[in-house]
């Protein structure tokens, strides 16, 4: 689900392709809210090519939001939403 709303908002150009990331073990957090989920993607174009890279997630069906960082991982766009 949670890539789903990020493909809805953001631009894939043609050629291009939204790849998930293994989940990272050390970002599980016992004490975070169990209904809050992340997902981490990267944008590659048609030479896997790192275009940029996303962190995203997903509060219940209640929030969704993503953090868009460029090649040398600085942040350049973020976006939350009410579902």
């Amino acid at each position: 689900m949670i890539e789903e709303h990020l493909r809805d908002c953001i631009y894939i150009p043609q050629g291009h392709r939204l790849v998930r990331q293994a989940a990272d073990a050390a970002e599980a957090d016992e004490d975070r809210v169990s209904t809050c989920q992340s997902e981490r993607f990267q944008l590659l174009d048609a030479r896997d090519n790192l275009v940029c890279r996303y962190k995203a997630w997903q509060v219940d069906n209640d929030f969704f939001g993503y953090f868009e960082y460029d090649t040398d991982d600085t942040l350049v766009d973020r976006k939350t939403v009410t579902l």
